[in-house]
């Protein structure tokens, strides 16, 4: 008897503490939300960044739409009556009354799903952040709008999308920074607010459905939170002008989101070095030398086989020598090169190593074409056509020997110049081969015209302005993550970005003597810029961020394949243990294709995190990806809705079709097929190496923006 009285006692004393703490939990947690709003709305509203702050507020509004809309679909699947109602979501006409397991499944789904659409929002808002931050904008103010105006809750479903489209082209065209403060204070406002107040989330999503989710057992006060939401607005407003109060004075002026103006800085922390982009002259003419001198073979005395084509040689050297103002030393030293590379191809005239069918016309354009076969693939990269030398028969240069051989003499010549004092230039190929199409270019058109520089001219304003960028960049002490390399430079010459700037830093206008005073001279700002310009402003074309989630997305197939087996062995072990029956056992097998699809958007997702924005992206590979991810969200919405109706009840209305579950469970395995299909394209390709690398070098539009949709940043 005493055990049991003391028992009873424990009892009470335990029962007694735990009203004790549920009372202090409800009384503190007012404060607690205050505190935690405070926290979130100071945080923030220091972010500075328009991109990564318009990805967070993208997230924050796909999510909560996601919950709203979707609330009563999966309500509808699983819902306990409510005490005073004959049901809940009576507005939406599903079933109800369903178990309490299946409650809390469908509100797992429902969470599991607003998480999804938050990522997704947030790499939506990375990718395109102009857009975005004018839907954020259009959406929060018509829902704020709609707060204090009860008639318009029937139109926001249409009427908040239009705006919302409005705006973001108003954003994309026009002022983003006006958009993107007004998405700041309106959206930013609005997650202080649900954070703050106890039903301010409900009264949204009252708002936004046109009738209350829950029933009229809970009761509103429409004016009392429509009011609280402004407010939260004013306080987000002065919490963003105070942390920076550089924005007010800059408001008008600004009108990008690059962050080029004081208040807003730019996501691109690449290294910017301080280098002038038009130094001055540091060449210094050598000593000259001794006449009779020379390397390995004196000119005036060459062997027969380097003599054969010495005069078309030394002549176009002396001819692009002064029109370029290479320097003296270094052409004779290309001259030498040239010849010994000439002779060398004198090989390929063997009938012993080439049959006569395959023996090209002579070792000049045997070389020629090797040497010019990258720049070829360059141009047709570029989509430029190559530019060579094109002599006529009186424009010759005192060659005698035709004009197809001398014009690839003149080739051959102006590209082992440019080589030949190209210093650490030579690290990046594609480099060389824009000095030569653009100097080949200039000279097309002014070959005639008997220019001569002064030797190093060349060296003072091509070569040294790019080296002083590059070796500035190199001997930086920054992390490498805003540090560009040589491979980052090389990539700008792959992009038609280059061909808009002069390959000299040398103003060609400054020293047309035909136009002396100015008179035919282009406008400022009319002119190209000189190449080091566009090298400073390059982005960085590959960033690898530090992070865990590295390792995950090079092990992805190995984690993936990894987790869809454990799956598919989970269920084949509750199966046999259980005694499921082989229909039910086929059922909960096929959720391996909701586990591929959402594993899918995970990587899609960890690609737009470690690729974006740090590697510059073409057009049709940033609408691909938005393309990939929209695409693989919606159908996992209606994966998981129709994979939870079809472990519903017997028999049910959704969507307005009432049907059992085998007729869901069919249209999920159907639309499971269709987000299969990048796998099994995929893995045909793979059984077919030789597929896989045609369409992966094709330079077929079509095939690359087929390639651009499916594999977006890959």
């Amino acid at each position: 008897m005493a055990v049991v009285v003391s028992l009873m006692r424990s009892w009470a004393t335990l029962t007694s503490n735990e009203i004790y703490i549920s009372s202090l939990i409800a009384t503190a947690m007012p404060y607690l939300r205050i505190v935690v709003a405070l926290i979130i709305l100071w945080s923030m509203s220091g972010i500075t960044k328009p991109r990564m702050m318009t990805a967070y507020l993208s997230g924050i509004n796909v999510a909560f739409y996601t919950w709203v809309y979707l609330g009563p679909m999966f309500h509808g699947a699983a819902t306990l009556p409510m005490e005073g109602s004959s049901s809940s979501w009576s507005n939406s006409g599903n079933v109800v009354g369903h178990t309490r397991r299946e409650v809390e499944g469908t509100q797992v789904a429902l969470v599991l799903m607003s998480f999804f659409a938050l990522c997704v929002g947030c790499a939506l808002g990375s990718l395109l952040p102009r857009p975005f931050s004018g839907l954020n904008a259009g959406l929060g103010l018509t829902l704020l709008v709609t707060c204090f105006v009860p008639a318009l809750e029937e139109w926001f479903v249409v009427a908040g999308p239009a705006i919302g489209l409005v705006c973001a082209i108003f954003a994309g065209r026009f002022n983003s920074i006006l958009a993107l403060l007004l998405s700041n204070i309106v959206t930013l406002g609005g997650l202080v607010y649900v954070t703050a107040i106890p039903k301010a989330l409900l009264y949204l999503q009252t708002v936004a459905l046109s009738y209350n989710p829950s029933g009229p057992a809970v009761q509103l006060d429409p004016h009392y939170l429509s009011l609280a939401w402004v407010v939260t607005c004013a306080l987000t407003a002065g919490a963003i002008v105070y942390r920076d109060q550089a924005i007010l004075r800059n408001f008008q002026g600004y009108s990008s989101i690059d962050g080029s103006v004081a208040g807003l800085t730019s996501d691109d922390e690449t290294f910017k070095p301080n280098t002038s982009t038009t130094p001055k002259p540091v060449y210094t003419q050598p000593t000259p030398k001794n006449a009779d001198s020379f390397n390995m073979f004196n000119p005036a005395n060459l062997p027969p086989r380097l003599s054969e084509y010495a005069n078309m040689v030394y002549s176009a050297c002396e001819d692009l020598g002064n029109f370029f103002g290479f320097q003296d030393s270094s052409v004779r030293n290309q001259a030498e090169h040239l010849l010994i590379l000439l002779s060398n191809n004198r090989r390929y005239m063997n009938s012993h190593i080439l049959p006569p069918a395959l023996q090209p016309p002579s070792p000049i354009h045997a070389l020629h074409a090797k040497v010019f076969s990258n720049y070829m693939k360059w141009c047709r990269y570029q989509g430029v056509s190559p530019n060579f030398s094109k002599l006529s028969p009186t424009s010759s240069g005192g060659m005698t020997a035709p004009p197809n051989v001398a014009s690839r003499v003149v080739d051959l010549v102006l590209f082992f110049c440019v080589w030949g004092e190209a210093c650490n230039i030579r690290h990046m190929p594609e480099c060389l081969w824009f000095l030569y199409h653009k100097m080949m270019e200039e000279y097309a058109l002014g070959g005639e015209s008997q220019r001569s520089l002064y030797a190093g001219h060349y060296l003072d304003f091509v070569v040294t302005p790019i080296v002083n960028i590059l070796s500035a960049n190199m001997k930086s002490k920054v992390d490498h993550v805003n540090k560009r390399n040589y491979d980052d430079f090389n990539e700008f010459f792959w992009s038609r970005d280059c061909l808009q700037y002069r390959y000299s830093v040398d103003d060609p206008s400054e020293r047309d003597i035909e136009d002396f005073a100015g008179v035919t001279a282009p406008m400022p700002g009319e002119g190209c810029k000189p190449i080091t310009e566009g090298m400073l402003a390059a982005p960085k074309t590959f960033l690898e961020k530090r992070s865990w989630l590295r390792g995950v997305m090079a092990m992805s197939r190995i984690v993936e394949w990894h987790i869809v087996t454990f799956y598919l062995l989970s269920v084949l072990a509750f199966s046999h243990d259980l005694v499921w029956g082989w229909v039910y056992t086929l059922k909960v097998a096929s959720g391996v294709f909701w586990l591929f699809n959402s594993l899918a958007i995970c990587w899609g997702l960890l690609e737009v995190w470690s690729s974006y924005p740090g590697i510059h992206l073409s057009g049709t590979a940033i609408f691909g990806s938005v393309f990939v991810l929209v695409a693989r969200f919606l159908i996992l919405v209606y994966q998981t809705l129709y994979l939870t109706w079809t472990f519903g009840p017997g028999k049910g209305s959704y969507l307005g079709i009432e049907a059992d579950a085998t007729f869901w469970w069919w249209q999920y395995v159907w639309l499971s097929l269709l987000c299969m299909t990048p796998y099994i394209l995929e893995s045909l390709t793979n059984l077919f190496p030789v597929v896989t690398t045609m369409l992966f070098t094709s330079r077929n539009d079509y095939i690359q923006t087929f390639l651009n949709i499916l594999f977006p940043i890959r």
